[in-house]
């Protein structure tokens, strides 16, 4: 048997005269869960789309199991027994659990029709072996985003899978799903299966990876057994610098009190108060269906409300719709920036100024010097990476820089609350650190920002006051400039202990 189950030697990749990868080596033993790290536009998805033959490189070579292998497809690459799930899952939801997982390789009876009892008896099988007691005649579309994803793994099984590439797995899990998946990822191993695990999350990294491989700028920088690195470390070498001041962004100062919430209720939250000093960042923070991103939607006008008021400045007011709470003050960073924040087929500027059109056209005249001042501002306080933000695309952009973009559209109404639901969710560690230093930043010019972040560290580093959810309701506000505050503080309100405020 062959050391390495993947070997890459030497892998180069251009795309229109830009290379992308430089001479990039990487192994891979069976059984073996090796991590990726790599900061957005580090060359991550490349390298991934080159072993599952969507990408075909421009030299080097490529080994499965100590033999060459010429993979210029992606149905070339299942048969090498190499499978990749995407982030974003490549499921047929209104077809069955079954029907999915042999997706284009049915059985067939004799008489050339698909075997449908086989299939489902074969597919009982793959799901028993990894622990999932579903019916697998199971309409996807009914099942969790949770359970789709081991359907995923469950079908590269049934491609005989040697090795399976998860692309950011945990995305969209909570805390208990993201256990089962680890399970399914020791049960994976033992089966001498090979895991190529890509993740933002170092934590993630610690508890799964046997070992780890850094790209920065396309370069291979360092691979290590899991054991002989540690955060501090994969950080540096990811972004080519020490990060001492990662979540370091100094203290704030909280001034008047600029907004107050009494009794806020609806299907999703019941009887939420709090206030939001000028200044101020205040986190939220609660396990998912805790209310959190159901309290600020009702805030913002996007969800109604059964009861309560809001005081903005000392004054009462109503706020039905969006365009109440932008007129208001407010702004609201979503959570999916892509679905609900961007308008992707669309340019950097575009995006830039949509939320303030009416400031630079009157009628049909349209004020190009002001337009160009408000998209030039933001892009160089911003500090945007991209190539052109009159023409290029939003889409184009890495993740960080995305969430720079929905950051502008909102600064450039000038709010005096600003809104922002997972800030850093699906950023690199680099553009992170440069997400909180911005906070920081908005915040010490007097606008009061509620963050709302599933992440403890980001939470207990970055606020300077800490709501936590449980059920719809505010269990309590922990103040850390009066106690000392840990995660295992927090976790104790999310998961039941303490009583309501």
């Amino acid at each position: 048997m062959a050391q390495y189950i993947v070997e890459m030697r030497n892998i180069n990749k251009s795309f229109a005269g830009v290379s992308v990868l430089h001479d990039f080596n990487m192994s891979i033993k069976p059984g073996e869960v090796r991590a990726l790290l790599g900061e957005n536009g580090a060359g991550k998805s490349t390298l991934i789309k080159i072993l599952g033959g969507i990408y075909r490189f421009d030299s080097g070579e490529i080994s499965i199991s100590g033999e060459k292998a010429n993979i210029t497809n992606a149905h070339q690459a299942r048969d090498y027994g190499i499978s990749i799930i995407h982030q974003e899952l490549s499921l047929v939801k209104p077809l069955s659990i079954a029907e999915n997982i042999y997706l284009g390789k049915q059985p067939h009876t004799k008489l050339g029709m698909v075997d449908f009892k086989k299939m489902n008896r074969d597919s009982r099988g793959i799901l028993d072996s990894l622990g999932l007691d579903i019916d697998p005649t199971t309409s996807v579309n009914s099942i969790s985003i949770s359970l789709q994803q081991q359907v995923e793994i469950a079908r590269a099984l049934a491609d005989n899978a040697s090795v399976i590439v998860m692309d950011e797995p945990t995305t969209s899990l909570t805390d208990t799903e993201v256990e089962l998946l680890f399970e399914r990822i020791d049960m994976l191993k033992e089966a001498n299966v090979a895991i190529l695990y890509i993740s933002h999350k170092l934590d993630e990294i610690f508890r799964i990876a046997d070992s780890v491989t850094v790209i920065r700028d396309g370069w291979h920088i360092n691979t290590c057994a899991i054991e002989e690195t540690n955060q501090d470390k994969m950080i540096q070498e990811m972004v080519g610098r020490e990060l001492h001041s990662f979540y370091s962004i100094g203290e704030l100062e909280a001034g008047d009190t600029v907004m107050e919430v009494e009794g806020f209720s609806n299907d999703a939250i019941d009887n939420i108060s709090f206030s939001l000093r000028q200044g101020e960042i205040l986190g939220f923070t609660g396990l998912v269906g805790s209310g959190r991103t159901e309290l600020v939607k009702a805030i913002f006008g996007i969800d109604p409300i059964f009861s309560g008021k809001i005081k903005l400045f000392g004054e009462y007011v109503q706020i039905r719709y969006p365009r109440d709470a932008i007129a208001h003050g407010i702004g609201l960073v979503p959570e999916d920036r892509k679905t609900q924040g961007l308008f992707l087929s669309n340019t950097i500027s575009f995006n830039m100024t949509i939320s303030v059109l009416d400031t630079f056209i009157k009628f049909i005249r349209v004020n190009k010097m002001k337009e160009k001042k408000i998209i030039d501002d933001y892009a160089y306080k911003l500090a945007i990476k991209m190539n052109d933000v009159y023409e290029q695309l939003v889409v184009e952009l890495s993740g960080g820089n995305q969430q720079k973009v929905v950051l502008s559209k909102w600064l450039a109404t000038q709010p005096k609350i600003l809104i922002m639901d997972e800030p850093t969710r699906g950023i690199d560690v680099g553009a992170k650190a440069e997400i909180y230093h911005l906070m920081h930043q908005i915040a010490s010019e007097g606008v009061a920002i509620i963050m709302i972040s599933s992440e403890l560290p980001e939470i207990l580093a970055i606020s300077t006051r800490i709501a936590v959810m449980r059920e719809g309701k505010l269990i309590t506000i922990l103040d850390p400039a009066k106690e000392k505050v840990t995660q295992e503080d927090i976790m104790y309100y999310e998961v039941g202990g303490g009583k309501i405020e």
